[in-house]
């Protein structure tokens, strides 16, 4: 199982690559000059602040989710982790890193710390995609036509009726008829927050705002480096998120996050005389969310577990 993973390492690295590579083969020295003159110090500056807001609810999302399972941990102590997970899901593919973040909260309990940081996951993706339907839905109903509208289409209608068979399935047979692994599949909804409940209700609340306000940080990004309409900017953000969410494979999204943008970007760009060209500007506000988003809270979060060591130590 070891080799196999040590294995699987040097492919998810080629993966990387090869996104970066056809996300930006046609990057020139003059494109890089052309994205620096763009970037204003009001935009960045809000987005920094948004960032920061969105990690604030993470953290308090993260918590919640904590005090859920029993462990006893500081906001402080909560936010270290954040940060801390941070830096572990920059350095390994689909952020799964950031499943180990906890481990350090209480060591007799590692187990249920991965535990825990995989409900906060899911709350993270579930939010992303309920974002993102939202997108789909707006652009549907402004622009009146989406590229990939049947696909999409086709999808939410087959997940849609998968899951309510499922829950049809689960509540009407009876508990003895149940396989082993059906059993244990119904035990892990003990491991979330009741959502009907102040805890739920919380963590739920705290992950639909983050993401909203991570849209609004997009908008800003792309806003600052291209020609688009505002509600345009909204149904890119929100839908180009998701298809990051579906494809966890490159290290920090890197190559992929170019990719989603220009996905959904190509059929709302303004072209002006002073505009960047299309790939430019995904490149631009992918690279803005990688420092602002990624490399700042990781690094952060390095520092953190570096100047806490130390103490240790001393």
């Amino acid at each position: 199982m070891k080799h196999k993973r040590i294995l699987l390492w040097p492919i998810k690295i080629m993966v990387t690559l090869l996104f970066l590579y056809v996300a930006n083969k046609s990057l020139t020295g003059n494109d890089i000059t052309l994205l620096i003159h763009k970037v204003k110090h009001w935009p960045v500056l809000a987005t920094i602040l948004l960032s920061l807001a969105a990690t604030l609810l993470h953290t308090l999302r993260w918590h919640i989710i904590l005090r859920h399972f029993g462990f006893v941990a500081s906001f402080t102590a909560s936010l270290k982790t954040v940060l801390w997970g941070n830096t572990l899901a920059f350095i390994t593919p689909g952020r799964i890193g950031e499943l180990f973040r906890g481990l350090e909260i209480d060591v007799k309990r590692k187990g249920d710390s991965i535990i825990a940081a995989l409900v906060d996951k899911i709350y993270v993706s579930g939010s992303i995609l309920v974002v993102g339907m939202l997108g789909f839905g707006l652009h549907i109903l402004i622009f009146g036509s989406h590229p990939y509208r049947n696909h999409t289409a086709v999808a939410a209608v087959t997940g849609t009726v998968i899951l309510f068979a499922a829950i049809l399935f689960l509540h009407h047979r009876p508990s003895k008829q149940r396989p082993a692994w059906l059993k244990q599949l119904l035990k892990a909804w003990d491991y979330f927050p009741d959502i009907y409940g102040k805890e739920g209700n919380a963590a739920l609340g705290c992950s639909l705002a983050a993401q909203l306000i991570l849209i609004v940080q997009t908008v800003i990004v792309f806003d600052m480096f291209g020609s688009f309409a505002p509600v345009a900017l909204l149904v890119i953000a929100s839908q180009a998120y998701v298809v990051m969410t579906l494809i966890p494979i490159a290290i920090a999204n890197m190559g992929i996050r170019e990719f989603s943008f220009a996905l959904f970007a190509g059929q709302f760009f303004l072209a002006g005389p002073n505009a960047l060209s299309l790939h430019n500007v995904c490149l631009g506000a992918s690279v803005s969310i990688l420092l602002i988003n990624i490399l700042l809270p990781a690094f952060a979060g390095l520092l953190w577990e570096l100047i806490d060591n130390q103490f240790k130590k001393g």
